[in-house]
């Protein structure tokens, strides 16, 4: 195991780190707010906000010391240190300060949800929460963790700088949320980098809970935080070593923040000036969250159209230039050390010739549905009946919130003006942007939490109907039929697939254990200590590496075999010159990139290791349920 750490010492550093982080960041982000006049938001936006703002300067902190080749544990634990002091004094005054409000408003809102009848609303969702909390308290077993979200910052840490990384080409892209991870992965935790992930889904659907507020009051918050609350997926997501609810949650923020400056009456510039700050914290944690840039202008100017185009400029500037100064850092190394400030996307770069790329943009693009004009119409069913085109791991569950169709009523609850087809026409230019790109489900999530006021105000014509007593029945039934969907689909992860309470109570150890989520885990657990091992159409290299040589990219196989040009010893005298002793092979990943591979390159390199190269130079070691793992016999002679 790579963590070196015993499984409830890697829990309880995870835990206390993140306490200490978490009221850190508050600390750092509050006293950077009073300098933007965050001070006159309410409280829980300035927890909110707070937080994660504080949160992207200790990652930003990381960052620099990833360029100047100071990334080592003791510099990162000195960074923490600095947070601490800075953050927690006026963090912890902080929430004195303002717990017993909180305090007293809950209870208040308590009594208007009874009144309501929705009282069982953050129940379910704090169950839920509370679900997701012991989902992460177990080992990295996530696909794309293991693939890049953890193995990326580990070789940084190994390497005491930020570097090139073409095998693992997802971990050369924007990085703010791994560099939270190395907090934890500096001291032996990978579980901590799933607890940062799940505090930010917390956060995320803070946001949806606000921003419902400020759309149309406190039942639509609460009722905004149900349709969110409605995602399949989202609980499994934040139970995993992600980043993807970090930028969502800072990509939010930056809207949220923009939406409360239009509908102030003093409309502090600062503001705007916050909400490219923590703009540009999204763009420098993944590279699809550049879509939000382009809208976020339009917004800003849409509200700002009356004050003149001097101001419009002005307010502008105030947005773009935090925004891009935050996000710089990551795009300029990868044109110094790649040649490509999108590196690889687009051309590719050094390592990365303009054939492996086009074999990885094959691939991402063949995600959802071609992009025609009909299609466009199409995807909002589409996401739900078509679902295996638009997701990856674990996809099964991963479909849009189950509320969101009633999005369809909220026209039916008000006379719509030009704030609400401001705010439509927003979110569907966000949504316009995800289309053209890759159609993955899981990046549509910032249109979600756009679109989660409108259905809440959906669920508000059902329940404030002319025939109430149906309607009452109608709308709390739905809302309580899908968050018990989604619980149901936790507690059979936990109590069918995952099973934590053996680990926890030491029946099994952590490499025992991994089999449960990840059956072929024992192939790689069982390797010989001097094996160098090939994996082919399998990214989860984490706990093998350096013995093993991940598929990051799962175009491997492929351009072995090609360039190989079907001789099976020229192939095999290219992976002796390699080192490599045993290959494994991943059929359910190669099956899932044949699924995306309309050119038919996958299928005919699968067939040239399985029916060509494996039975004349491989013997098969060990089967697993979908991998193979063969020690090769062929030397190259």
């Amino acid at each position: 195991m790579n963590a070196g750490l015993p499984f409830a010492l890697n829990i309880a550093l995870g835990v206390g780190l993140l306490a200490l982080l978490g009221l850190s960041g508050l600390g750092v982000g509050l006293r950077l707010m009073r300098r933007l006049q965050g001070e006159t938001l309410p409280t829980l936006d300035q927890a909110l906000i707070g937080v994660a703002l504080g949160l992207g300067v200790a990652a930003y902190g990381v960052v620099i010391l990833g360029l100047v080749g100071g990334l080592t544990r003791t510099a990162i634990l000195a960074w923490l240190g600095v947070l601490a002091l800075l953050g927690v004094p006026v963090g912890g005054h902080f929430v004195r300060q303002a717990l017993p409000g909180w305090c007293r408003a809950w209870a208040e809102e308590w009594a208007r949800l009874a009144q309501h009848r929705l009282r069982w609303v953050p129940v379910l969702l704090g169950v839920s929460g509370l679900l997701a909390f012991l989902t992460a308290l177990t080992p990295p077993w996530d696909y794309d963790g293991l693939m890049y979200h953890l193995e990326g910052p580990r070789q940084f840490l190994a390497a005491g700088r930020l570097i090139l990384l073409p095998e693992v080409w997802q971990a050369n892209g924007p990085s703010n949320g791994e560099m939270l991870f190395l907090f934890g992965l500096s001291l032996g935790s990978d579980i901590f980098p799933k607890l940062v992930h799940g505090l930010f889904g917390a956060l995320w659907v803070g946001v949806g809970l606000r921003l419902g507020r400020l759309w149309g009051g406190p039942r639509t918050g609460w009722l905004a935080a149900a349709v969110l609350g409605s995602l399949p997926y989202l609980p499994l997501l934040a139970g995993w070593a992600y980043i993807d609810l970090i930028w969502f949650t800072w990509e939010g923020l930056a809207f949220y923040v923009l939406g409360r400056w239009g509908q102030s009456t003093a409309r502090p510039p600062s503001w705007v000036v916050l909400s490219g700050l923590l703009l540009g914290l999204a763009l420098g944690t993944k590279y699809t969250a550049l879509a939000a840039l382009p809208v976020a202008g339009v917004l800003l100017l849409a509200l700002a159209w009356r004050e003149g185009w001097r101001a419009g400029v002005g307010l502008g500037l105030r947005l773009v230039l935090p925004a891009l100064g935050l996000a710089a850092p990551w795009y300029l190394k990868n044109l110094a050390l790649g040649g490509n400030p999108f590196y690889p996307l687009f051309w590719g770069g050094v390592g990365y010739p303009r054939a492996r790329w086009e074999l990885l943009a094959t691939y991402l693009y063949d995600f959802g549905l071609e992009r025609t004009p009909l299609n466009l119409l199409r995807l909002p069913l589409a996401l739900y009946l078509q679902r295996e085109r638009f997701v990856t791991f674990m996809g099964t569950a991963d479909v849009p919130p189950l509320l969101l169709p009633l999005v369809l009523l909220a026209p039916l609850k008000r006379r719509w003006g030009r704030r609400e087809a401001l705010w439509l026409g927003v979110v569907l230019l966000r949504g316009l942007a995800w289309a053209v790109g890759t159609q993955q489900t899981r990046f549509l999530y910032p249109v979600f939490l756009g679109l989660s006021p409108l259905a809440a105000e959906g669920l508000e014509v059902l329940l404030d109907g002319r025939r109430r007593r149906l309607g009452w029945a109608v709308g709390l039934g739905l809302v309580a039929g899908c968050l018990t969907a989604t619980l149901a689909i936790q507690g059979t992860t936990l109590g069918r697939l995952l099973q934590p309470t053996r680990l926890w109570l030491g029946q099994e150890s952590p490499t025992e254990w991994l089999v449960r989520p990840w059956p072929d885990f024992a192939l790689q657990a069982a390797l010989p200590a001097d094996a160098k091992v090939l994996l082919l159409w399998e990214g989860r290299g984490y706990y093998c590496a350096p013995r093993c040589l991940a598929d990051a990219d799962h175009t491997r196989g492929v351009r072995l075999a090609e360039a190989a040009g079907g001789d099976v010893m020229a192939l095999a005298r290219a992976l002796a010159a390699q080192g490599v002793t045993h290959l494994l092979l991943d059929r359910e990943s190669a099956l899932f990139s044949l699924y995306h591979d309309p050119s038919g390159h996958q299928r005919q390199a699968l067939d040239f290791w399985e029916q060509v190269f494996l039975p004349r130079c491989a013997e098969m070691v060990q089967a697993g349920e979908w991998a193979r793992l063969y020690r090769l016999t062929c030397l190259g002679e």
